[in-house]
């Protein structure tokens, strides 16, 4: 409807009652949470499948945490995050 007798394409963000800011805060604690996890344990933590937002979500809450690192990795929509100890990359290095 918005796109309709319109030359390009408008994009429409919903975001009902602050849900977006919500989820933001949630999946930053959730990925500092992991952080945690992953110092303490020296192991790898998953999390479940996410769509990219979500993922780039956790990517960004751990950037300039030096303590871990973060990639995707599976195939959408199963792509999911992998948290891990910095520690084995200097170890692998060496």
């Amino acid at each position: 409807m918005v796109n309709k007798d319109r030359p390009g394409r408008s994009r429409i963000n919903v975001d009902s009652d602050g849900y977006r800011a919500r989820r933001t805060a949630t999946l930053t604690k959730f990925a500092q949470s992991l952080a945690d996890q992953v110092v303490a344990t020296g192991q790898e933590a998953i999390t479940d499948p996410l769509n990219p937002q979500e993922r780039r979500i956790i990517h960004t809450a751990l950037q300039d945490n030096t303590n871990v690192k973060t990639y995707s990795e599976g195939f959408e929509p199963n792509r999911y995050v992998v948290v891990s100890p910095r520690e084995a990359d200097a170890a692998a290095e060496a």
